[in-house]
């Protein structure tokens, strides 16, 4: 079996790495751990969706996995999920992918760059469709996760974000971009 780990900084999984046998450092880059039946490559991309995207394409172009796992260190807006707690990412949007108008966001979608539908994304959303029961995630519990390219460390910037990611979604929503569940 051949499997990927990814993470934007090796300190993300080094419980994992050293729990697997490794010692060492990584530094951007892949590296292969061969443990028990399992070729493991590591990779780590540094930090943002520019690096991750790069170093993905990149290794997904010329090798093939049974599995790619991503794992990293990860905020929460929700009161309700303690920090080291692990959830199972359902659905995903790009939160601060578009421009500025004064105090009003607008996404790439309301600024025509980019189709709501267009592959990889539906209704602006990038969505985990594989089962949970197909790699035991089954008992995690269900998130749905925004990305950014900034950390939000002020309550402000994070009620404006959660305002933002409401209105795009509900205006969406109107506009028939949504399919009923």
């Amino acid at each position: 079996m051949k499997l990927l780990i990814v993470a934007a900084t090796f300190p993300e999984i080094k419980p994992l790495v050293l729990s697997l046998g490794e010692d060492k450092t990584n530094e951007p880059g892949i590296k292969t751990i061969h443990y028990r039946q399992a070729s493991i490559d590591i990779l780590i991309t540094g930090v943002g969706l520019m690096h991750t995207a790069y170093f993905m394409g990149k290794v997904l172009a010329n090798n093939a996995y049974n599995l790619a796992l991503q794992f990293g260190i990860a905020g929460s807006f929700r009161k309700d999920l303690a920090p080291g707690v692990t959830v199972n990412v359902v659905e995903e949007v790009v939160a601060d992918f578009g421009a500025e108008d004064k105090e009003n966001f607008l996404d790439a979608a309301e600024l025509s760059l980019l189709p709501p539908d267009q592959f990889p994304y539906h209704a602006g959303k990038l969505m985990n469709t594989i089962p949970d029961s197909a790699h035991g995630a089954s008992g995690l519990k269900k998130a749905k996760g925004i990305s950014v390219n900034k950390v939000h460390g002020y309550q402000d910037s994070i009620d404006r974000i959660i305002k933002n990611i409401s209105l795009i979604l509900k205006a969406w929503k109107e506009r028939h971009f949504f399919t009923p569940a």
